[in-house]
């Protein structure tokens, strides 16, 4: 049994897995580590190429096999030898491998004089679970090639740093017969590779670049690889290495004034052909003025800035006198670049007396157009020997004037400033001097810029009327001093409106008043960017509008003791818009009676409203006539008016009528001349009747009034008186007018007969008649020509096809009522052809009853005729 540190105890097994027995049961001190056993391998060694010349060299490549059940990738190392003379490029190689095989290789080159084969060994020193194994390779050694030498020369043989040389290697066959040009390439250290080119004879060359490094003697040698014909050889030459040349430039800005400071800045440039090293290291400053000068930052450390490498230091000088310093940069070398310098001339300056510049203007505060004088005063700040400045100051805006007036240290000008824009104006001044003692200064100040005043005025008529425009104009005057300018934009007036003012400044509106009284009219000017606001107002006396009353009676006579409807009718017939009157009517009468609903209450919309009350006559004496009055009372928009109406009351039973209207013929059309020729009127009839038991024929006039058409109706012969008539019934009397309208419509006609001392009024109200106003019949023609002709057409051939539209209204006697047809015409065709358009547009032909239009007609088919 095995017991390891643990306590624990199990068999101990060799490497086939076999347990072992203890020999030696006493000896139970000793513990024995268990080794699970090691994977068996194999070992292959194969050679490219298999025969390799004396000098030459082949590569050797073994492979590692884990063979067992379970195989994993070998690893560790496998070591070469060779039976024969030769050398490997390494005595052992490192195994790599993802499977259950392993390889690695190994370059070896045979050496000696006679043709030989050599085994080749490869022995694998196994691992942790894998064992050792190894394996051979008989390699064929040949004595087939040519002794070489080679030789190395570089172009140019001294160069700076990073600059390359051209070096060539020349590869000779120096057997003593059978000579041949060698092939292959040459290895350069420093590292580069050229393939051979044959050159004449049994020789060979090719080139590489070196770029050197570093300074000192560089020595490059060309080792050459042969091919399976030479044997391999090697040259060697020198190059000298310097450092790369430079140039420093030094610029610093100048002038500078003494005791103030400028800044010089060296620029270290690499100027050794190919490509440029950083140049790095330090810039050491010296002047020419010795202690007269001090250099802060000296020596100053390079850095690269875009294609140079600067570094800056500062430079103070002092002294009293002008004079121009030598500023020398020295660049020290770095390991790479060799030293140089550069020098910059500075001229060192003597500063002039220090000023101040101070601006004033006054008055301070001014309106756009303005003038404000501003005054610069320029003053030697110097703490001794201060003097008076001389030169020019630029005032903006202003311009430029020239000091005068000066005083112990100091001088003045002034110049006058017009603003143009309102806000917060900067006078900048800038002292320019004329003498080398005083420097340049600056002032400022600011001056309050504030918009032009302006007054308003607005004129207004002194009288109006309500719903009459009234036209009100606005002026604007620019009442500031300075250059007077027109004031622009809006003006707002109150009752609302707004306009636009002209070039004259002025604008007008139209207002409408709305109520009587006193109306203010106010107008507010905007302003403009350089005007400022304003306002004016007047008065206008407002008065209510004209109307007119006019009263009715039916019936009119009237029976005493029996009641007649009243009507007062109040119109707006004032100037403007009309405004429906509203309010009530007072109906009295002269003579006795009652009259129920007086006051009465006005109703109806438009200019025009009505009411109506109830009159009875009473008492004595009779026959009568009464006057019975109608006063309107006026609203807020309405002035009152009043009118009266003569009303015979009598003792005798007035007989009743009846009055009916017929016109013929019922409908016309409508008459664009307004002078109601006959073509376009109807003749309306009034018939009234006395339908008692014993009529009486009536007498008097009637009067006709229309409905339904807004614009253009109008009667001929209104009112009409009417003449008796022999057509039954008995107590029948008879009058006629004519009717005709501008424009098309339904008119509803009715008459109102008035009734006389034996009858009372009546009228159709209930049953009018009822006139239909059209537009104008029309007829149309068509007619299609071939080539001028009505010919048959064969099929392709066009015929212009013209439609005639005539306005077929019967002219009896003049004026003419027709008109042009206007619009479009559609054709249609019964056949399988086609039209150009399927319509035209009407023109006017030879007189104003005709208008025509024309299309291109083209048959089709085949099938005659068509």
């Amino acid at each position: 049994r095995v017991v390891d540190n643990n306590g624990a105890t199990g068999s101990a097994r060799d490497n086939n897995g076999a347990v072992i027995t203890n020999a030696q049961p006493s000896h139970t001190d000793h513990v024995i580590i268990a080794v699970p056993p090691a994977n068996p391998t194999t070992t292959s060694v194969s050679c490219t190429p298999s025969s390799v010349a004396l000098a030459a060299s082949t590569t050797c490549t073994a492979t590692v096999t884990d063979t067992s059940a379970t195989p994993t990738a070998p690893t560790g190392t496998v070591a070469f030898s060779s039976s024969g003379t030769g050398t490997f490029t390494t005595s052992s190689c490192t195994l790599s491998g993802t499977t259950a095989s392993a390889t690695c290789s190994a370059t070896f080159s045979p050496t000696g004089t006679t043709a030989r084969t050599d085994t080749i060994t490869a022995s694998y020193s196994g691992d942790a679970g894998h064992s050792t194994s190894s394996g051979t390779f008989s390699l064929a050694v040949t004595t087939g090639v040519h002794s070489t030498t080679t030789t190395v020369s570089c172009t140019p043989s001294a160069v700076a740093i990073n600059q390359a040389t051209s070096c060539t290697a020349t590869v000779s066959d120096t057997s003593a017969t059978g000579a041949t040009a060698p092939t292959g390439t040459v290895n350069f250290t420093p590292s580069s590779t050229c393939a051979l080119v044959a050159g004449t004879g049994a020789t060979a060359s090719c080139s590489a670049g070196i770029v050197p490094s570093a300074v000192g003697s560089l020595t490059v040698t060309g080792t050459y690889v042969p091919d399976t014909s030479h044997s391999a050889s090697s040259g060697t030459t020198s190059v000298t290495v310097t450092l790369r040349d430079t140039a420093t430039i030094v610029s610093c800005t100048s002038p500078v004034t003494t005791g103030s400071s400028t800044t010089c800045t060296a620029s270290v440039v690499d100027i050794s052909p190919n490509n440029g090293v950083a140049v790095t290291g330090t810039v050491s400053f010296t002047s020419s003025a010795g202690a007269l000068g001090a250099f802060t930052g000296s020596p100053c450390t390079l850095a690269l800035n875009v294609i140079s490498f600067t570094c800056t230091v500062t430079y103070v000088p002092t002294s009293t006198l002008p004079r121009t310093d030598v500023i020398t940069a020295n660049y020290i070398n770095d390991a790479s670049h060799a030293a140089s310098s550069g020098t910059f001339g500075l001229s060192v300056t003597v500063p002039p007396h220090p000023t101040s510049t101070t601006v004033s203007c006054t008055p301070s505060t001014v309106a756009v157009g303005v003038i404000t004088s501003c005054t610069a005063t320029v003053t030697d700040t110097s703490t001794s020997g201060a003097t008076a400045p001389s030169g020019n100051v630029n005032l903006n805006p202003g311009g430029p004037c020239t000091l005068a007036t000066p005083t112990t240290i100091s001088a003045s000008c002034s110049v006058p400033v017009t603003p143009s824009a309102t806000g917060s104006l900067t006078v900048s001044a800038d002292y320019v001097p004329s003498d080398p003692i005083h420097s340049s200064s600056t002032g400022t100040t600011s001056v309050t810029v504030i918009l032009r005043s302006t007054t308003t005025s607005v004129t207004c008529p002194p009288t109006g009327t309500i719903g009459v425009a009234l036209t009100c104009s606005a002026t604007v005057t620019d009442s500031n001093a300075g250059s007077i300018t027109a004031p622009t934009g809006t003006m707002n007036f109150t009752p609302t409106a707004a306009c636009t003012l002209s070039g004259t400044s002025t604008c007008t509106i139209s207002i409408t008043p709305d109520a009587s009284g006193s109306l203010s009219v106010t107008a507010n000017y905007a302003g403009d960017p350089t005007h400022a606001t304003s306002s004016g107002s007047t008065t206008v006396t407002v008065a209510k509008r004209i109307t007119t009353t006019t009263i009715a009676c039916v019936p009119n006579p009237v029976i005493v003791g029996s009641a007649t409807i009243c009507t007062a009718t109040v119109t707006d017939t004032d100037a403007g818009t009309a405004i429906t009157p509203s309010g009530a009517v007072t109906i009295t009468s002269s003579g006795t009676g009652s009259i129920l609903t007086s006051p009465c209450t006005l109703s109806g919309t438009g200019a025009t409203v009505t009411c109506s009350v109830n009159y009875t006559p009473s008492g004595t004496p009779v026959p009568r006539t009464d006057t019975i009055t109608a006063a309107y009372s006026g609203d807020t928009n309405h002035l009152t008016s009043t009118n009266t109406v003569s009303l015979p009351v009598t003792a005798v039973v007035l007989h009743s009528t009846t009055t009916t209207v017929t016109c013929t013929p019922s409908t016309i059309p409508f008459d664009p001349t307004g002078l109601a020729p006959t073509s376009t009127t109807t003749n309306c009839n009034a018939t009234v009747v006395d339908p008692s038991a014993s009529p009486t024929t009536p007498t008097g006039s009637v009067t006709f009034t229309q409905t339904g058409i807004a614009l253009g109706a109008s009667f001929t012969g209104n009112p009409c008186t009417l003449s008796p008539t022999t057509v039954p019934p008995s107590g029948t009397a008879q009058c006629n007018v004519n009717f005709s309208s501008a424009t098309i419509g339904t008119a509803s006609i009715t008459a109102a007969y008035a009734g006389d001392s034996g009858h009372t009024g009546s009228d159709n109200t209930a049953t009018p008649a009822i006139v239909t106003v059209t537009i104008h019949p029309t007829q149309t023609f068509v007619s299609c020509f071939y080539q001028g002709q009505v010919t048959p057409l064969v099929p392709g051939a066009s015929a212009d096809c013209t439609a005639l539209v005539d306005d077929s209204i019967p002219v009896l006697v003049p004026p003419d009522p027709r008109t042009p047809p206007s619009g479009a015409v559609s054709f249609t065709t019964s056949g399988s052809g086609s039209f150009t358009s399927p319509q035209c547009t009407l023109i006017v032909g030879q007189n104003n009853a005709q208008t025509s239009c024309t299309v291109t007609y083209t048959p089709a088919g085949t099938t005659l005729p068509f």
